[in-house]
């Protein structure tokens, strides 16, 4: 769609790129909204999570070329 975060140049493996607050939601709460869908990523079985700042930019393909865990 046009809109993305780009690297000028190959990162590295293992290089953090970036780090992101997440705004946790239920699943529950995201059918009521199915613009939403296009801007969280899968969490658990009953969540999704919004990723504030940058984090909303990453590639949300099915084969990601980012690596994203939480702690």
């Amino acid at each position: 769609m046009g809109r993305g975060i780009f690297a000028p140049e190959d990162v590295k493996d293992g290089v953090l790129v970036h780090i992101s607050e997440l705004l946790k939601i239920p699943l529950t709460e995201i059918i009521y909204c199915p613009t939403l869908e296009k801007y969280v990523f899968g969490y658990d079985k009953k969540h999704s999570v919004m990723a504030l700042g940058l984090g909303s930019l990453f590639n949300h393909s099915e084969e990601p070329n980012v690596e994203a865990w939480h702690g």
